[in-house]
């Protein structure tokens, strides 16, 4: 293995992802990965925009950060995988790392066929035509009952999918990872700390760097976000929303519903929520419609070859940044015409609008890529 590849979201980044960065560096040369940007697959704003998570990710040991499109940060689970394992076969990485709860390869393997065999997928379409949400319609396979094995399950199938020669590793993830409380070792409870005003409660999980940017940086606003997400429901056309990409049959007619009756993001999310769409579905809907991506352009995006867009690399390794392909200034910019990277700017210039004050400034294309370690 000379290139090993990890797809992430570094969200914040934390000593579990240290783990990993180092258990990947041991195997391989070059570590790259592929990061969502300022929206995440659990359909919320990132805790810290995407340059400021790259730079954590180059100054804890990767060699180069490439952006995976806010269209499939924003998809299920499959489509996410897909993204990230396409973007870094196209990069050149014949490696791919990743954590799982169960830490078992073979099991995460067996998993992945049961859920490729002709007869499940055919189960899957009945489940869902009945109503039944994806997570349920899956069944009790236990090894899916874990997020991070499921994304582990997912990787896999896409890189049989795509024909992809790459050698394959799981690190098993360690301690409690509920994320209900800011002591639990996760992304979920660091932010927890975080949007309570608590974030030096969890110093003891991120490196001092991500502690010290958490400190300084308010998080986002949920009373903004619901008010953003307000306006685009009240006010874009009806036709318009039911072709917003994650917005399922009649979807669209909820959130205008719930936009006119909540009275915080909240309620306006339980509103929408019903029992074959799970929460985190509705939050990548609604983020989806606020961003304006529709799902004509992600399957545009899909049939062209992958957008590698560099958001950080390390001092020492600026040789990775002559690859053919890579998206690195505004020229480049210009001369793309994918719309995954139009997407892409429309997410730069919203995540700023959702801090209280200026916000992080729409950076996408315009500066360079952050240059550290």
């Amino acid at each position: 293995m000379k290139i090993c590849g990890i797809v992430c979201e570094f969200n914040p980044l934390h000593e579990g992802h240290l783990r990993l960065l180092r258990a990947a560096r041991e195997r391989a040369g070059t570590v790259v990965l592929c990061m969502s940007g300022n929206f995440t697959q659990r359909g919320e704003p990132a805790v810290l925009d995407k340059f400021t998570r790259a730079g954590w990710a180059v100054g804890a040991g990767a060699d180069l950060v490439l952006e995976l499109p806010s269209p499939f940060a924003l998809s299920s689970a499959e489509g996410f995988c897909e993204c990230g394992v396409s973007v870094l076969r196209a990069f050149g990485a014949d490696g791919l790392a990743f954590g799982s709860e169960c830490g078992d390869l073979a099991a995460l393997r067996a998993a992945a066929e049961r859920l490729d065999r002709p007869e499940t997928a055919e189960k899957l379409r009945s489940a869902l035509a009945e109503g039944i949400s994806y997570p349920r319609a899956r069944g009790e396979d236990e090894v899916l009952q874990s997020p991070n094995n499921l994304l582990g399950v997912e990787y896999l199938r896409a890189v049989s999918r795509l024909g992809a020669d790459m050698e394959i590793f799981t690190l098993r993830r360690e301690g409690a990872h509920d994320g209900q409380t800011p002591e639990s070792r996760s992304s979920s409870s660091v932010r927890l700390a975080h949007r309570a005003g608590e974030i030096a409660r969890a110093a003891s999980l991120v490196p001092p760097r991500v502690m010290a940017d958490l400190k300084a940086a308010p998080p986002w606003s949920e009373a903004i976000l619901f008010a953003l997400l307000r306006y685009v429901f009240r006010t874009r056309p009806e036709e318009e929303l039911a072709a917003v990409h994650n917005m399922g049959e009649g979807l669209h007619r909820r959130f205008i519903r719930a936009a006119a009756e909540a009275g915080d993001l909240n309620d306006f999310y339980r509103r929408v929520k019903t029992k074959r769409y799970p929460l985190s579905r509705i939050r990548r809907a609604a983020m989806c419609a606020l961003l304006d991506i529709r799902r004509e352009e992600v399957e545009a995006a899909k049939a062209l070859p992958p957008l590698l867009k560099v958001l950080a690399v390390s001092g020492s390794r600026k040789d990775l940044l002559t690859v053919p392909g890579l998206l690195i200034n505004a020229a480049d910019g210009r001369a793309c015409s994918n719309p995954a990277l139009r997407a892409d700017e429309r997410a730069a210039a919203i995540y700023g609008l959702l801090f209280p004050g200026r916000g992080p400034a729409p950076r996408d294309m315009i500066s360079p890529p952050i240059v550290s370690g």
